[in-house]
């Protein structure tokens, strides 16, 4: 056997120490059977999630984050669009006093 194929083997999960997705991870090479898992979760904490279900999650956080994003600029546009048209008001009062 070539050390490579064991070195570079796939992961099939990894173990949630901090209980996040963006936490603390420890991969494993095998799924643990559901003993070992209650167990590691039991006496640990640790919660075990495929690599398939974490990409799944990464993913909707990461389009979570994006809408966030989105409506945080538009929010700043409108708030920046309403600060123009206030100056733009106190503009033209002025120069009605002034006249």
């Amino acid at each position: 056997m070539i050390v490579d194929q064991k070195v570079n083997k796939q992961f099939k999960g990894v173990y949630l120490i901090d209980g996040v997705i963006d936490g603390t991870q420890l991969g494993t090479t095998s799924k643990p059977n559901g003993f070992r898992r209650a167990m590691t979760n039991l006496f640990l904490g640790w919660n075990w999630i495929s690599i398939k279900k974490l990409k799944e999650l990464q993913e909707k956080e990461l389009k979570k984050q994006q809408e966030a994003k989105a409506k945080q600029d538009a929010l700043k546009a409108e708030q920046e669009a309403a600060l123009k048209d206030l100056k733009k008001q106190e503009k033209a009062k002025t120069k009605k006093k002034a006249n």
